[in-house]
């Protein structure tokens, strides 16, 4: 990368009913563990997840002997066919019967750095339902009905949780109106920059991510204090590949390994620069005062960048920067590039400024090459680390860059350091 650095009855329903089938439809996508694993009691659903997991793996045995039979009639078994309806029926009973004490549950929750959002209460549990049914809850039949129970069995066997949580959350500086769109024949109003959400596993892998469910209004300016309300869809899944063996009838156990919420957003603030900020686009490259030129010393080779006599950025390697984003430049009321586009396909560099004017957050999206840095700062505004997150073609794992044996110059600009123990250097010319 470059660093140029269900039920619908108003429109409320409906946005929140799309909502939800976008989260459904990732956590589809994204998959997750099979429900053969070992429960856990550390996820969202906490020590409910061991009747789930026996409800599930009831379930999928079930599903995988009525597929048997169905192939090889004669290898019908009614007496092992009943018992294993009658597992999945009583394990089905068992959780009915302690659901709604995993409701209130509290889940770790984090925003991430630069997000102009604080957590005012975390994400808490709202709803456990069983997908599948028309009310969220399995009717269990208590007579000796063989044809009643055969039935309720094959219901139960597609069935998996569903689960809605809820958080509070606070802006912390004043967000900008965004235009807003129109889909499916102008029906729902949408906005290009939502507040989005992730899973994370206990070691931070990333599961399932997707956009939030609220009443916020994202077409209006909002000061800084408005408090909003956020929610969030979760679903298990389950694999019934009916041209497969048995050990191909899974559930996918999305809900109970994500062990925390990540929440991101994006917005364009419009808080006041600090009086101590620093000038035009100089804290795109972590630099202060009159500076005039800066070059970054590679082995590979150098990269320049030179400035005016306010900050603002004019060339990077000797061009500029009309000629290095000829698709267009997007700035700020600050005159700041918050947009950089290479071509005419969309494809470019994002920048976001706190309110000192040095960037926090850089997102890179060329053709199959993304990235997205996010940066975190200390009280007197050094730079302490860089969180990147890489998709595309490159894609890797996310990881962080911090800084140590920084030496800075009369300016407070470094000169040296070394990231992730790799010595950086750069040359600094002032006005």
């Amino acid at each position: 990368m470059s660093n140029l650095l269900i039920d619908i009855k108003d429109m409320k329903k409906l946005i929140n009913f799309f909502s939800i089938v976008c989260c459904v439809m990732l956590l589809t996508a994204c998959g997750g563990s099979s429900s053969n694993g070992e429960s856990t009691t550390d996820g969202i659903l906490g020590d409910l997840d061991e009747y789930v997991q026996d409800f599930y793996a009831k379930s999928d045995a079930a599903a995988a002997f009525e597929q048997r039979v169905y192939q090889n009639e004669g290898d019908r078994d009614k007496a092992k066919g009943r018992e294993l309806r009658d597992d999945l029926l009583t394990a089905c009973k068992r959780l009915t019967g302690v659901i709604d004490k995993a409701i209130g549950r509290e889940v770790p929750t984090e925003l991430r750095n630069g997000t102009p959002l604080k957590l005012v209460k975390p994400f808490t549990l709202q709803t456990v339902e069983f997908y599948g049914y028309n009310d969220g809850k399995p009717k269990l039949l208590d007579e000796d009905d063989e044809d009643q129970r055969w039935i309720a069995s094959n219901h139960l066997q597609n069935t998996y949780l569903i689960v809605s949580l809820k958080a509070e959350v606070e802006l912390t500086e004043d967000v900008k109106a965004q235009p807003e769109k129109w889909i499916l024949a102008r029906t729902v109003r949408t906005f290009d920059n939502l507040i989005e959400f992730c899973t994370a596993t206990a070691d931070d892998s990333i599961m399932v991510c997707g956009k939030v469910s609220t009443d916020f209004d994202y077409g209006v300016n909002q000061p800084a204090g408005t408090r909003l309300t956020i929610t969030i869809y979760l679903r298990d899944d389950v694999r019934r590949s009916f041209n497969h063996p048995a050990e191909e009838f899974v559930h996918i156990n999305n809900i109970n390994k994500a062990q925390k919420i990540i929440v991101n957003w994006g917005a364009t603030t419009s808080a006041v620069l600090s009086e101590d900020g620093v000038k035009g686009e100089l804290g795109l490259f972590e630099l202060q005062g009159p500076v005039k030129k800066c070059t970054v010393i590679n082995d590979w080779g150098n990269v320049e960048r030179t400035f005016d006599e306010q900050g603002f950025w004019q060339t990077h390697d000797g061009k500029k920067l009309s000629e290095v984003y000829p698709g267009g430049i997007e700035r700020d009321e600050y005159g700041r590039i918050i947009k950089g586009l290479t071509d005419s396909e969309g494809n470019g560099e994002d920048y976001t400024y706190n309110k000192f004017g040095k960037v926090v957050k850089y997102n890179c999206h060329i053709y199959d090459s993304i990235e997205e840095d996010l940066y975190t700062y200390d009280d007197n505004g050094n730079l302490l680390k860089k969180h990147i997150e890489i998709g595309g073609l490159d894609a890797e794992e996310p990881y962080d860059e911090t800084y140590t044996d920084v030496v800075t110059d009369e300016q407070g600009n470094w000169t040296s350091r070394k990231a992730n123990g790799e010595v950086q250097k750069r040359e600094i010319e002032y006005y």
